[in-house]
């Protein structure tokens, strides 16, 4: 074996020694709680699949998060640029019971 392929093999491990210690990192640390937030919808969108085609897909944006949920076309009541009730945790946002429902 060269020099040249013994140090690229080394650079190699060395990369994924320190890609592994990244990821344990990350994964030690704790999970933020769940708190209820307000944030807009800002699109609505079909679910163009066969098995459920009743049902929409509602994407929801605030200063801090994202997210999206799908939910039945009968049951959908709320628009673009409403602002709704969502459950947050980090930086993603779900859905409530009662998000977009009639008497919310």
């Amino acid at each position: 074996m060269s020099t040249g392929y013994r140090l690229l093999i080394a650079c190699g491990v060395v990369a994924l020694c320190l890609a592994a210690f990244g990821i344990w990192r990350i994964a030690q640390l704790p999970v933020q709680p769940t708190h209820p937030a307000r944030a807009r919808v800002v699109a609505i969108a079909p679910n163009e699949g066969h098995f459920h085609v009743d049902r929409n897909f509602v994407f929801v944006r605030n200063k801090t998060g994202f997210g999206q949920f799908s939910i039945v076309d009968s049951e959908l009541h709320c628009r673009v640029g409403d602002e709704v009730t969502v459950q947050q945790q980090g930086v993603t946002l779900t859905r409530l019971p009662s998000t977009c429902r009639e008497g919310r």
